[in-house]
């Protein structure tokens, strides 16, 4: 029987494709407006059209950029979009991730997170050594995620967002590149 749910486990997290947003989709930006304003706060169509065309343009050398660099990440499952993760990248080398999720498939958050993690962690225009997240305190299925994905709990900020919701904060310090390391010695 474990093996059986092993191997129906694989074939779950198997199912999510996960990417960085590299051209315009109408699927992204509901999902970004729908989720973050139910998680968050209300958001505009205005503030969606922005950040996607922030992170469009992250790393292009446009020097009109008024906001901090943004990237956003996708993860489509067996229905369309399940989750997207909003990233700013912060001074410092630290990036936020506001994760915006309608699946409770731990596993598959977990991946998600885990290629986030890598993701980031690889890129060319920023030096990125801390993620950090804010996670409504009532989603227990998400904070498993981030336990599982290696990062942990620093505290809570009281209705941050709104009045009826606390946000755990998390956080992951992310190791050095290899490439880093061979460049030391």
């Amino acid at each position: 029987i474990s093996a059986c749910l092993v191997g129906s486990e694989m074939c779950i997290r198997d199912r999510y494709k996960f990417y960085r947003m590299s051209k315009s989709s109408s699927e992204i930006a509901l999902h970004l407006k729908s989720v973050f304003s139910e998680v968050y706060c209300e958001v505009t169509n205005g503030w969606v059209t922005r950040q996607i065309s922030q992170a469009l343009s992250a790393g292009r050398g446009n020097s009109k950029e008024l906001l901090k660099p943004r990237i956003i990440f996708a993860a489509d499952g067996p229905t369309g979009v399940s989750a997207t993760a909003l990233c700013v990248l912060k001074r410092g080398g630290s990036a936020k991730i506001s994760m915006l999720t309608e699946t409770s498939h731990i596993n598959g958050l977990v991946a998600f997170l885990s290629h986030i993690s890598k993701s980031l962690s690889r890129l060319r225009t920023a030096k990125v050594r801390k993620l950090y997240s804010h996670v409504p305190v009532h989603d227990t299925d998400l904070m498993s995620a981030y336990y599982l994905a290696g990062y942990s709990a620093e505290g809570i900020i009281s209705t941050p967002y709104n009045a009826l919701t606390d946000m755990v904060i998390f956080s992951k310090t992310l190791e050095a590149s290899t490439t880093a390391k061979f460049q030391t010695h």
